[in-house]
């Protein structure tokens, strides 16, 4: 029995075939967008791309350690398909050495990256790290703590707290304000 020809054919060919245009493939779970960009980045690899300046994007971290996986196997496979002396061979090779260096990612890591690798001309400072959701809540409550003890160990500042609690603001309240400062730091200007 034959597989079926399916309806997207054309699209999952252009996708190892044209090479030398950006894609992006927007298809439901399972529809074989793993596999699609398996081929694209082994068919790159064999054209001679270094794998290194090859950027695959996905959106959940579950999925880049996937497509690193099976990028791994499927290299591993197609390395012993070619004579050990072959210039295949040696890219097949190189790629599978370097795919832990390989950019695949999600965006936010792939960003991440870009801003380490070139935070003066980002304007960031050098030593940037990325936070993720949970190191950023247990980062912010550290500083909100540290705003807390100022709050009430400084006379002038506990004076200002008193005055905002007697209007009925409550720490709760300026926590709020607090955090949503916080979250839109790049936008707030200092004059």
């Amino acid at each position: 029995m034959s597989n079926p020809i399916l309806a997207d054919q054309k699209d999952r060919d252009r996708i190892v075939r044209d090479l030398d245009v950006n894609l992006f493939a927007d298809a439901g779970a399972g529809s074989g967008k793993t596999k699609a960009m398996v081929d694209r980045i082994c068919s790159l690899v064999d054209r001679g791309e270094v794998i290194t300046s090859i950027v695959a994007i996905t959106f959940t971290e579950k999925a880049a350690a996937e497509l690193r996986d099976r990028l791994r196997n499927h290299i591993s496979e197609q390395l012993h398909s070619v004579a050990k002396d072959s210039e295949l061979h040696q890219l097949r090779s190189e790629a599978l050495n370097m795919l832990d260096s390989a950019p695949i990612g999600t965006i936010h890591s792939f960003a991440g990256r870009l801003l380490r690798e070139n935070p003066i001309e980002a304007g960031v400072p050098p030593l940037l790290s990325i936070s993720d959701d949970l190191a950023s809540q247990i980062a912010f409550q550290r500083r909100w703590d540290t705003i807390v003890s100022y709050l009430d160990s400084d006379s002038n500042a506990h004076a200002a707290l008193e005055a905002l609690l007697a209007l009925g603001v409550s720490l709760e309240h300026l926590e709020t304000i607090t955090r949503k400062l916080d979250g839109s730091w790049d936008r707030l200007t200092r004059g």
